[in-house]
């Protein structure tokens, strides 16, 4: 599966007998019958019935089920990832912070708050975003290169001079380098020109944003296609200034795309899933689906890229010519033998 990584000797680590009943879920199904263990970094681990441990990148995940005998929060938390994906983004914030005040695991908070400075940021809470954010800097530094909150007002807003006067007291006294490190981007962020208009909007609302991100998006594609590595590379800086979030996430899968036409399919699959799971109902799900699909073909797992095709060619967003597109590479794939190795990244 997507992002999976088996570490070798961390199985020693956990009691091999602990109770099976966690549950993990990414862009390719669920996975049942475990026990999540840590988070580490960036990566959610945990362990089969036969003691192998086994790693995911957390935010690409679609959600976490606990065990009620495995954590004193595992109720809160399995119900506040079933609230989230209903887009019911109050109550889930609420149950990540009581999993916060009840859990006594360190991967269980820490998982909370990796949700929290999504969700907060989601609702146009920058403060709160920012100080979840905070608490994740110093032990996962790379899950906040990722999640950083990204809907900024304007920098004269009072939110965003709230955020820049505690980042000044914060690098005022000695602090650990990651935290530094997050402080700065997070500074950075704020101070960077906007485009006319100033605020970033939430996916739903910039149709105008959304349309200069789809033409960029395409010639991107367009270039990845031709394998014009320099044109894609043009096309993500362009993204990367808009910063919308149409933005960041079509850079994301133009990374993917140039990855897979340079023949690098695991990290192609491990992109694309990222985008699916930081927004499954969203504008870029379906390319994200397709190009997931595209690279489990690569890797010779064909039941994985079947199943994936078939989401994407089910997904509510999907336009017409990429359902096409996935329906033919499926067609394909049920046949004897059948490959769609020769496909293109779209």
């Amino acid at each position: 599966m997507l992002g999976a990584t088996v570490l070798g000797t961390s199985a020693a680590l956990w009691p091999v007998g602990a109770a099976r009943a966690d549950s993990v879920e990414d862009a390719t199904g669920v996975v049942s019958g475990i026990t999540i263990v840590a988070l580490e970094d960036d990566l959610l681990v945990f362990l089969y019935n036969d003691g192998r441990a086994v790693q995911r990148p957390a935010a690409s995940l679609v959600r976490v089920s606990v065990s009620p005998g495995n954590d004193r929060a595992a109720d809160e938390l399995t119900r506040a990832e079933a609230l989230r994906l209903r887009d019911k983004r109050r109550e889930a914030i609420a149950l990540y912070r009581r999993t916060e005040s009840l859990t006594g695991k360190d991967w269980v908070r820490d998982y909370a708050l990796m949700r929290l400075v999504t969700l907060y940021d989601e609702v146009g809470d920058l403060y709160a975003a920012y100080q979840a954010f905070c608490r994740l800097a110093v032990s996962h530094p790379r899950m906040c290169e990722r999640i950083q909150p990204r809907r900024i007002p304007r920098g004269d807003s009072e939110a965003c001079r709230r955020v820049l006067a505690d980042i000044r007291d914060q690098l005022a006294r000695p602090q650990p380098e990651a935290l530094i490190a997050a402080l700065e981007r997070m500074r950075s962020a704020i101070l960077r020109p906007r485009a006319a208009g100033g605020t970033t909007t939430a996916p739903g609302g910039d149709s105008s944003e959304l349309e200069r991100v789809r033409a960029v998006w395409a010639e991107g594609a367009e270039a990845a296609r031709r394998s014009d590595y320099p044109g894609v590379s043009a096309a993500v800086e362009r993204l990367e200034r808009m910063r919308g979030p149409y933005a960041g996430l079509a850079s994301d899968l133009l990374r993917a795309a140039e990855a897979l036409q340079r023949g690098d399919a695991r990290r192609a699959g491990v992109i694309a899933v990222r985008v699916h799971a930081a927004r499954p109902d969203g504008e870029w799900a379906p390319q994200a689906l397709f190009l997931a699909a595209e690279s489990q073909v690569r890797l010779a797992r064909e039941a994985a890229a079947a199943d994936l095709f078939r989401q994407c060619a089910g997904h509510a967003r999907v336009s017409d010519e990429l359902r096409g597109e996935a329906e033919a590479r499926l067609a394909a794939l049920s046949k004897p033998g059948g490959s769609t190795t020769a496909g293109d990244a779209p």
